[in-house]
């Protein structure tokens, strides 16, 4: 049985990769980005090409929340990317009404939230007051 490289079209013997229905040379599989040889992992483009990490990665950043590529559709807050269910109040885990959010101790919360937050810290500072 002849078997085909879908990259250089000549029979492909001994070693091989397949992938998506199609068999490769093993020095033939590469990035259509860099056309670098992948070895280890991939991820396949819109148009159903391979892509290296690094190119998937320069393509898709990484969320910061879950640290997985962000695809089409995200939301970029304080110089970071967020999936939209990744950028959620901290406080009760809901999406920003309005995309209005505070940062408090290096976490997004949506106003209500804040303000239970502090009053919360606040009373826990306070002194108790003494009735007579």
């Amino acid at each position: 049985m002849d078997v085909q490289c879908a990259d250089c079209d000549q029979q492909v013997e001994g070693r091989a990769i397949f992938v998506e229905n199609k068999i490769y040379h093993r020095s033939h599989f590469r990035c259509s980005e860099c056309q670098l040889s992948i070895r280890h992992f991939y991820y396949l483009s819109a148009e159903e090409k391979p892509l290296c990490y690094s190119c998937k990665s320069f393509r898709h950043p990484l969320c910061k929340k879950c640290n997985t590529f962000v695809g089409e559709t995200f939301i970029r807050a304080e110089n970071q990317c967020y999936h939209l269910d990744c950028f959620v109040c901290s406080g009760c885990k809901k999406p920003f009404p309005g995309g209005e959010y505070v940062i408090h101790d290096s976490k997004p919360y949506d106003i209500d939230c804040f303000w239970d937050q502090t009053i919360s810290s606040l009373n826990s500072i306070m002194p108790k007051s003494s009735s007579k």
